[in-house]
């Protein structure tokens, strides 16, 4: 019987999988966890990251975050701009 625990790791590896192979909703899902910390260590510069990329390959809910984050200058540093 498979822990939750070991599902959450099958399935976190999963999604970085597809965020990496270009899907946006996995990139978009992938920057919320930086964001928030879910799973991850919290790094508010991968998040970032992520949600450009999403951004970038027409996810509109990432694109709305990020013009978000760059409006409030919420978590955006100069390499980020």
């Amino acid at each position: 019987m498979e822990t939750s625990r070991r599902k959450f790791r099958r399935s976190r590896t999963a999604v970085r999988k597809a965020a990496k192979q270009g899907h946006p909703k996995a990139q978009r899902y992938l920057a919320a966890c930086y964001a928030n910390g879910s799973g991850v260590a919290q790094n508010h510069g991968e998040a970032i990251k992520w949600y450009r990329m999403a951004a970038v390959n027409g996810d509109a809910d990432a694109q709305c975050t990020l013009g978000r984050c760059l409006a409030l200058g919420n978590h955006v540093t100069a390499e980020c701009d």
